[in-house]
């Protein structure tokens, strides 16, 4: 079954994504931190999808989510509502995902990073940040608010792999590994 053609419908931060402590942490109690994302979507009956920091895939039972969404949730409610889902994309053959939707402002993107701690982007049809689940700047790029969202640099594919790229190890798995991570 594809997903194109699916209404939004809504997003949550699942209750394990919770930010409880303000010890360490620029955020407030309760603010969302990068745990699951639960995104639902109608097409023929209700669709959800679970993404973390390190898969997204289908579920049938929607988990516990927050009685009260943080602002992130409430962004991209807003400038969702009633969007279609023209298509889903791997960017770069990484571990990002991005739906891609039609609202009634224009063309926005929901891009879920699933590496590191995960992280939830919602861009605009010129690709820059409306928000951003985690507010966080690297050496070569930023995300945060309005700037234009660029994906972290890419590693090699395995495809484009040659024995060059290789270095001498015993071990076929941690030889792949050293190049593509």
């Amino acid at each position: 079954q594809t997903l194109a053609g699916a209404r939004f419908d809504k997003f949550y931060i699942c209750a394990d994504g919770i930010n409880e402590t303000t010890s360490g942490s620029s955020r407030r109690s309760g603010e969302a931190s990068g745990g699951s994302n639960l995104l639902k979507l109608r097409k023929n009956g209700a669709v959800s999808i679970i993404a973390n920091a390190f898969r997204l895939h289908i579920v049938q039972q929607s988990p516990e989510t927050l009685e009260k969404p943080p602002q992130f949730a409430m962004v991209v409610r807003k400038w969702l509502d009633n969007a279609i889902l023209a298509k889903v994309e791997q960017i770069n053959g990484d571990r990002i995902i991005s739906f891609e939707f039609n609202a009634k402002e224009g063309k926005f993107y929901l891009v879920f990073e699933l590496f590191a701690k995960g992280n939830t982007i919602l861009l605009n049809s010129e690709r820059k940040i409306v928000d951003v689940l985690k507010r966080e700047e690297y050496a070569d790029r930023k995300l945060k608010q309005r700037e234009l969202y660029i994906t972290p640099p890419s590693k090699k594919g395995v495809e484009t792999l040659t024995t060059a790229d290789f270095k001498p190890s015993g071990n076929t798995v941690s030889a792949i590994a050293s190049v593509v991570n």
